[in-house]
């Protein structure tokens, strides 16, 4: 469940800043 969580958030962080990888 954790790495689902971890792929949910990951592409919440990847669609901010008008779709710019905040990583």
């Amino acid at each position: 469940a954790i790495k689902e969580a971890y792929r949910a958030v990951n592409e919440l962080l990847y669609q901010t800043k008008d779709g710019q990888p905040l990583a």
